[in-house]
């Protein structure tokens, strides 16, 4: 139970009528109970990305990021709820997608985004239960669910490539950066949410308090060869405790 599922399908015309036809059903090849796959999703007209948050896997950066092997894959409890997302072209997955630095009950794949790029795609996957950690694999953990985005290149000759990790410039206890991901002007705009961010005003020096969750959202851009820059926090001008602001996001490309 609770494994999970992605079902496509495809508009089209006839007669007059709109019709939608069953194209394909996704399912995770090392499926196990609970993963929630499908939890996220995300396309190109070519691309699919799926989400499975609480995958429990445990594999370094050099054995996921690619097909899954032709043997089924073990669970490891030390690894619960890592999380995982799964990048399609088609129906046929090109790559196991794991965080180079995962943990247990990170929940990698709570969210994911993709964008056609300069590349054959940018790939977003959020992990808002990540703790702030550091050191040699995070080895030394503070604060709870601040959360993290993990950026990927997905390129021409069809290998997926780790680019960089994302966190919030001013990240505490369970923000949960991460929740939601939307990318625009091109796949050079990624808006991240941390819907349990506490601020009450915009200026990210305003003490936690009062608007306990009220939430926030971050803009970062791309800066070329790999590089993303902290643009700007946004938060509700009438921002109020359990609002989570940013549980939800979409952006519109424009000029």
């Amino acid at each position: 139970l609770g494994a999970g599922a992605v079902y496509k399908y495809k508009r089209r015309a006839a007669g007059g009528q709109r019709l939608w036809d069953f194209v394909a059903a996704y399912k995770a090849a090392n499926a196990h109970r609970g993963d929630n796959y499908g939890k996220a999703v995300a396309s190109t007209e070519t691309m699919l990305v799926v989400g499975a948050p609480y995958e429990d896997g445990c594999y370094s950066l050099a054995e996921a990021n690619r097909p899954l092997p032709a043997t089924p894959l073990g669970v490891s409890r030390t690894c619960s709820d890592s999380g995982a997302a799964y990048l399609y072209a088609g129906e046929t997955l090109q790559s196991y997608v794991k965080a180079p630095n995962g943990r247990k009950g990170d929940t990698f794949g709570a969210s994911v985004a993709i964008a056609a790029y300069a590349y054959a795609a940018i790939i977003a996957v959020g992990a808002p239960l990540a703790d702030k950690c550091l050191g040699v694999g995070r080895a030394s953990c503070t604060d709870e669910d601040t959360g993290a985005v993990y950026l990927y290149v997905y390129g021409v000759d069809k290998k997926l490539r780790f680019m960089t990790e994302l966190h919030a410039p001013d990240s505490r206890t369970r923000d949960m950066f991460g929740d939601a991901l939307a990318f625009g002007g091109g796949g050079g705009i990624l808006a991240i949410s941390a819907s349990g961010q506490s601020d009450c005003a915009s200026s990210s020096s305003a003490t936690p308090g009062s608007c306990a969750r009220s939430g926030a959202v971050y803009v970062f851009a791309s800066g070329g060869g790999g590089v993303w820059r902290f643009e700007k926090r946004l938060k509700a001008p009438d921002a109020a405790a359990e609002a989570n602001f940013g549980r939800a996001l979409a952006l519109l490309d424009s000029d």
